[in-house]
């Protein structure tokens, strides 16, 4: 198969990619100038430098699926509204119009699990038919890329499935995240200062993620118009302290966890599950 993957050097991307190309799949992958994978990246990949917008349907000739990664505002310091909604509605919608109009007929499109909001804290574990109550610009526009991909998908009769990755982490995760930050504490021998660590979360790794964009891209039937939403997740939730001490111990970590140390943030959701449906 011949895939178009936007977003190719971010952190779910480069993996999907590197499982694309294992897999023997051709990729087309769409990177902005000067980019660098946040993990190294299979050599035979053919790149496409520039931004959603600029692609038009003949860059897509001889592509089977789209596989929708790329997204603004994803570190929340980072977020503002007129650029999530630029780059994850506006801009993404350009592509996939171009794409459907260049005769692709497969989408895979990357939501977010937080497209939920303050719903999440409702349920034991969340379906995906759960109404989205974003609380954010970033959540939000995502809530609105969802509704606008399966609108094209109904409208121009399009395999599409919009798949919602809850706690990602991994390899190539932005260096000021739990994992990350977790890992350089322990390998420098600090203590680790965090929260109490009741919230309970489902973290699921980076490489599982991409393998199931890969799955769903090359094996899922999916019928013309009628769009699926599926969560991505372990089905085996944890306390954050708990996720936080395994990775401690496998390190073999000198230093301490102060769990308690920082206060739970202002309205924090003290459990936000999946309810796993792929």
């Amino acid at each position: 198969m011949r895939m178009f993957v936007t977003g190719a050097t971010g952190f779910i991307g480069s993996h999907v990619v590197n499982a694309a190309r294992a897999a023997g799949h051709e990729v087309v992958g769409l990177r902005r100038p000067r980019s660098t994978p946040r993990v190294p990246v299979d050599l035979g990949v053919d790149w496409i430098e520039g931004d959603l917008a600029e692609i038009r349907s003949s860059d897509l000739a001889g592509v089977d699926a789209v596989i929708h990664l790329a997204a603004a505002g994803v570190n929340p310091a980072a977020a503002n509204w007129n650029a999530c909604f630029q780059t994850n509605v506006i801009d993404s919608l350009a592509l996939w119009n171009a794409a459907a109009k260049g005769g692709v007929r497969r989408l895979i499109v990357c939501g977010s699990c937080f497209e939920y909001g303050a719903n999440g804290a409702r349920h034991e574990a969340i379906p995906p038919s759960a109404a989205l109550e974003p609380t954010g610009p970033y959540h939000a526009s995502k809530a609105a890329a969802t509704m606008a991909a399966c609108g094209l998908a109904h409208e121009q009769g399009l395999e599409c499935a919009i798949l919602r990755p809850f706690h990602v982490f991994g390899e190539g995760e932005d260096a000021s995240r739990l994992w990350p930050s977790l890992r350089g504490a322990a390998l420098a021998g600090a203590d680790y200062p965090m929260t109490p660590g009741q919230q309970v979360r489902d973290f699921v790794p980076v490489g599982d993620v991409a393998a199931s964009f890969l799955s769903v891209c090359v094996d899922r039937p999916l019928e013309p118009g009628r769009p699926e939403v599926h969560n991505v997740g372990t089905g085996h939730p944890v306390t954050i302290l708990e996720f936080a001490e395994h990775w401690w111990r496998r390190w073999g970590a000198a230093g301490r966890l102060l769990p308690g140390a920082i206060a739970y943030r202002p309205g924090e959701v003290m459990r936000y599950v999946p309810e796993i449906t792929l």
